[in-house]
């Protein structure tokens, strides 16, 4: 006479174990096709062209006669002005590494 044991392994090495190997194969297979995907498709023109219209600087605002000028350098904006005065632009901003927090403090001096 066979105990609940036996046949719990039965079970288990007869259906569980092969089910949750194809689930891992699947998952792997479809893990690997979306990475494929994402190195091989294409940009769209659109998304390209809002790229590099935001990486090259352009007209912000115009403010007491002051030009304001920006751009994206794909982890944060910096900013410049052109003004009929030397004026001198801070940015500061923090980069996060794990649990390190560095500050950091940009500087643009503008002449006329």
């Amino acid at each position: 006479m066979k105990s609940i044991i036996d046949y719990c392994e039965n079970f288990l090495f007869e259906y569980v174990v092969p089910i949750c190997l194809i689930g891992f194969f699947l998952m792997c297979v479809c893990t690997a096709a979306a990475g494929i995907w994402w190195v091989v498709s294409p940009e769209s023109e659109e998304h390209r062209a809002r790229r590099i219209a935001e990486s090259t600087p352009h007209v912000y605002a115009e403010v007491d006669g002051c030009t304001v000028y920006t751009w994206n350098s794909g982890s944060h904006n910096h900013y410049f002005t052109k003004c009929p005065i030397n004026v001198v632009t801070e940015s500061r901003y923090s980069e996060r590494s794990g649990k390190i927090t560095k500050q950091f403090t940009e500087t643009i001096e503008t002449e006329r």
